[in-house]
């Protein structure tokens, strides 16, 4: 089945699959051949054996922090304290480019401006929004909701599997223990 990597803990990676998160390992052979998965690759597992058998090829790889697969990035910079700055914008909008991301451009802090201070920057705004990419307030709330709020909800349904899945694991631990001591006594 193909799903993908949601989270990871030690050795255990979390994978996604029709609303449920199966708490898997890696095969050995992917130590050996070097293949380090990611929060966000998508695999092949094995759901009985709870075993990942492929990590399938990625669509983007970021370092810091290591993910992958990403489609959309919100890229929150301030107008004022730190200062705005055009250049470390388009630097991060470059990077988002050339790994295939939407880059989302989310302004803070325009409360702290001047009229005139927010006008000579709007002029760089709207170019941004002209060419293509959508610039938001954070003062836009709606907007900002509108677009996240898919993202939140799947959130939620994962984190809420992910606390279920550490409790049937934490009472499969306690099983095996009860049934090791049974056994030895």
């Amino acid at each position: 089945m193909q799903g993908q990597i949601i989270k990871i803990n030690s050795d255990l990676h979390f994978v996604s699959y029709e609303n449920q998160v199966y708490p898997c390992k890696c095969r050995g052979i992917f130590r050996k051949e070097h293949i380090v998965p990611v929060v966000g690759d998508y695999v092949l597992f094995n759901k009985e054996k709870k075993l990942i058998e492929k990590v399938l090829s990625r669509k983007n790889l970021f370092q810091r922090p290591k993910v992958s697969n990403i489609d959309r990035a919100f890229l929150i910079t301030s107008l004022k304290l730190p200062d705005f700055s055009l250049n470390l914008l388009d630097k991060f909008i470059v990077l988002m480019e050339i790994n295939k991301v939407e880059p989302i451009i989310c302004i803070t802090k325009k409360d702290l401006l001047t009229d005139d201070e927010f006008l000579k920057i709007k002029y760089y705004l709207d170019y941004y929004e002209k060419i293509g990419y959508k610039v938001i307030y954070n003062t836009e709330l709606d907007k900002i909701k509108e677009d996240s709020y898919k993202i939140n909800i799947e959130l939620i349904k994962i984190k809420e599997q992910s606390e279920q899945d550490i409790k049937n694991i934490t009472e499969l631990k306690s099983e095996l223990e009860n049934t090791k001591n049974e056994i030895k006594g």
